[in-house]
This record gives C-alpha cells, structure tokens and sequence, in this order.
C-alpha cells in the first residue's frame, strides 16, 4: 500500500526531514486503508553516519494530518 505513494514521489536528493515525511505519509497511508497494517510509526535514517531513530515527536505532526 505504500509503495505507490513512494514510487510516485520520492526523488533523489531529498533530505532527511523531506524522506521522513514521505515515509511517514507513505505508511499513514497504507494503515488508512488496511487495518492490518497497525498503527504505529517507527521511522529510522541509515546514512554514511548510521543509523538513528526519528523521535515520536518529530513523526507526530506528520501522522496527525
């Protein structure tokens, strides 16, 4: 269910906060439309620094729209 919204906006270049939201909007999505996809959000950034978890907090406005 979120590879659509993935495939149809993500871009190369994108920064950390821009991917965050399209992969929090990309899985708000699919939970909306099957309800077997639970409801919570857990985003993780993988870069040439590592890898780190995106605080609730910073997901949390994204989920709410």
């Amino acid at each position: 269910m979120a590879l659509g919204l993935l495939e149809e906006s993500w871009e190369q270049g994108l920064d950390d906060e821009e991917a965050t939201e399209l992969a929090v909007k990309s899985i708000r999505s699919a939970v909306q439309r099957d309800s077997g996809s639970g409801s919570g959000v857990l985003v993780a950034v993988i870069d040439d620094d590592g890898y780190r978890v995106v605080q609730d907090s910073d997901t949390h406005p994204v989920i709410e729209e």
